[in-house]
């Protein structure tokens, strides 16, 4: 695999290196940089770019594992998810496969981390709470789009 300063590194391992760099300089933590970066390309016009981002960051020494290569695709996964919420169910899911068209069997994980997961009230209500930080002033005028489609509310 290319490194950060190899000739034939491709021009999204680039963009990944100057991201992770950038990030070296904030206290928002040393792996926030790739959380950010697939989740801008999960919306991008090209999402199957995700696999150069998983390319890139698999080759670091700390991912030598398979364990820990699936720690990675842990977070990532439930990145994408997150995803879903603002730019639909799409871009991410194509992510996701394009990463797997280059996840070595050993790398999978199979776990299901959303197992227990409940449509209830409490989960109802963290979601308008964090639709209201997102929408902010426009909370209720986006809602009053969907007012004859309510199955979208």
């Amino acid at each position: 695999m290319s490194t950060p300063n190899s000739p034939t590194q491709s021009p999204v391992a680039e963009l990944c290196h100057s991201i992770e760099t950038s990030f070296k300089s904030t206290s928002l933590g040393p792996d926030s940089w790739y959380l950010l970066t697939i989740a801008c390309l999960s919306g991008s016009p090209d999402p199957e770019l995700a696999k150069d981002l998983y390319l890139y960051v698999i080759q670091k020494e700390k991912n030598s594992t398979s364990a820990a290569r699936q720690a990675f695709i842990r977070r990532i996964r439930e990145t994408l998810v997150k995803c879903v919420s603002i730019v639909w169910c799409c871009k991410p899911i194509e992510a996701r496969i394009a990463i797997s068209q280059v996840e070595q069997e050993e790398d999978r994980d199979y776990s299901l981390t959303r197992e227990y997961w409940q449509c209830d009230q409490a989960n109802d209500e963290r979601g308008m709470r964090w639709y209201r930080a997102i929408c902010t002033q426009d909370e209720k005028s986006t809602l009053g789009l969907f007012d004859a489609h309510r199955g979208f509310q």
